[in-house]
């Protein structure tokens, strides 16, 4: 099973308290099996072949009981890992997803597009430099990059905020759907500012414009 498999299962059905009640119940189980081994192991000495039968049955048992509980602890434990990796790995593109990134504004020539990140967001920033560096590859459409020139006074946004006008819709939504389906990314629509943000560096019109925002926390991520 995948990472992103595990996390999704481990962020959706299991809470502390779910966590707990199954190591409760594969410990338990694993304590009776234990049990069961020992008192097939003391009944083997017995001279009534119905005992020693019942004792053969309780040890192979108890053994298979016991190999599967730890089997399950183990597999539940390393998805729970997993998740949690998943949680606070930084966001980066792999070398296929920024093909991908480039194919979908190739045929955008001459467009241009802005690319921002928050001035305290150093993991944004470096996925911000990945994505500049992706819509740069088809030098096809002008790229200007404005990393960390957002001063998050008031707020902030979580995920990737693609923006631009009606004229530009087509752009928008090409630039939105490589991100968000080919890069995995959390995309929102529109410009993903609060009132506070103080920007600095060059204004000057784009086409579209993309905004870093903070790594998402799984279910509040601003949509």
């Amino acid at each position: 099973m995948t990472g992103n498999a595990w996390t999704n299962i481990f962020e959706t059905y299991v809470t502390d308290r779910v966590a707990l009640a199954v190591h409760v119940n594969l410990l338990g189980l694993a304590a009776i099996s234990t049990w069961c081994v020992a008192k097939g192991i003391i009944w083997e000495s017995s001279t009534n072949a119905a005992v020693k039968i019942v004792a053969e049955r309780l040890v192979i048992w108890g053994v298979v009981a016991e190999m599967l509980c730890s089997v399950a602890l183990f597999a539940f434990d390393e998805g729970i890992s997993t998740a949690l990796q998943e949680r606070i790995a930084p966001r980066r593109v792999s070398l296929e997803q920024c093909f991908e990134i480039a194919k979908a504004v190739e045929p955008f020539r001459g467009k241009s597009i802005r690319v921002r990140t928050y001035a305290t967001d150093a993991e944004g920033s470096t996925l911000g430099l990945q994505i500049a560096a992706c819509l740069t590859a088809p030098k096809s459409v002008k790229v200007l990059s404005a990393l960390a020139s957002i001063l998050p006074l008031g707020g902030f946004g979580s995920g990737v905020f693609v923006d631009g006008n009606e004229e530009n819709k087509v752009f928008v939504e090409a630039i939105s759907a490589a991100l968000e389906k080919k890069a995995n990314l959390v995309v929102s629509r529109g410009p993903g500012l609060f009132p506070g943000n103080q920007t600095s560096g060059d204004t000057s019109p784009v086409d579209a414009s993309i905004l870093v925002g903070v790594k998402p926390v799984p279910d509040i991520a601003i949509k």
